[in-house]
């Protein structure tokens, strides 16, 4: 029994997109885990792993600003 997108995504993956959606500019792997971990403690290496699991189910779009990739 969930409610919204947490009905399609597990847990980590809905906060992450919220994360995503409420940013004004895309942002780093980096960027998105500072934002997580106050509210949701997990390593950068989980988050980044989540982050391009989104990318591959067409959940989010990743792309390089300044060398840097961005989601």
């Amino acid at each position: 029994s969930g409610s919204g997108v947490s009905t399609i995504l597990g847990e980590l993956e809905s906060r992450l997109m919220r994360l995503c959606w409420d940013a004004t500019a895309p942002l780093t792997a980096r960027e998105i885990h500072e934002r997580l971990r106050d509210d949701h403690p997990v390593s950068p290496l989980t988050s980044t792993t989540v982050l391009n699991r989104l990318v591959r189910k067409g959940f989010l779009s990743r792309g390089r600003v300044a060398g840097r990739l961005h989601f």
